[in-house]
């Protein structure tokens, strides 16, 4: 029972740091339903035996256990039943394509809260997360946009002579510094934008 009840106060712990950084983002809702199906039998129980066995709550195990059929299981459960996975987004057609399906905007920032929640617990950040493991994520163009623009990433500017909107990529060693991206970016756009008196409309 004891592996039990260890995994019920780590999933309550993770449940009340996403809370948290839900209510920062006005999404009340997903504040209390976050990951509630962990605690559906279903989950739970493979969930407990493999974090247990594995001592995944304190980042002691190899991704490769992850293999684990009954583990498996619970995993595929959990992230078709909850839309702030990535993973729920990504369609398997009838002749085996593997398709991303564009993740609705509300959905990328419960990830992200959920990112963040995870960085409390074993340190880091979002973003370095992100960047360490976007290469194995299956993302939609317009997913990994949104969810690089939350991130602090990826920016829109606006460029006012063209009245559309120019994506610009942020090098990691200036998103991870929690400033304003745009303060450290040079531009042809930008230059543009200040000749022509419109650098404090430019920010979107």
């Amino acid at each position: 029972m004891g592996k039990y009840w260890e995994y019920f106060k780590y999933v309550m712990q993770h449940k009340k740091n996403v809370f948290i950084e839900c209510w920062k983002e006005g999404m009340y809702w997903h504040a209390f339903a976050h990951d509630n199906s962990k605690l559906r039998l279903s989950e739970f129980i493979p969930y407990a035996k493999f974090f247990k066995a594995k001592n995944r709550a304190e980042g002691k195990y190899n991704i490769r256990d992850e293999k684990d059929p009954s583990f498996l299981s619970g995993w595929l459960l959990h992230q078709k039943r909850n839309k702030h996975h990535w993973n729920y987004w990504v369609c398997v057609s009838r002749k085996n394509e593997i398709i991303p399906m564009p993740m609705p905007k509300k959905y990328i920032k419960q990830m992200i809260c959920d990112w963040r929640a995870m960085s409390k617990k074993f340190g880091g950040t979002p973003q370095e997360y992100y960047l360490r493991m976007k290469d194995g994520f299956i993302l939609h163009p317009e997913t990994e946009k949104w969810t690089e623009i939350y991130l602090g990433i990826y920016q829109l500017i606006e460029i006012k002579s063209g009245n559309r909107l120019k994506g610009v990529r942020i090098p990691p060693e200036v998103a991870l510094t929690g400033k304003s991206p745009l303060s450290s970016l040079t531009t042809d756009h930008n230059s543009k934008a200040e000749r022509q008196g419109t650098s404090d409309k430019k920010d979107s």
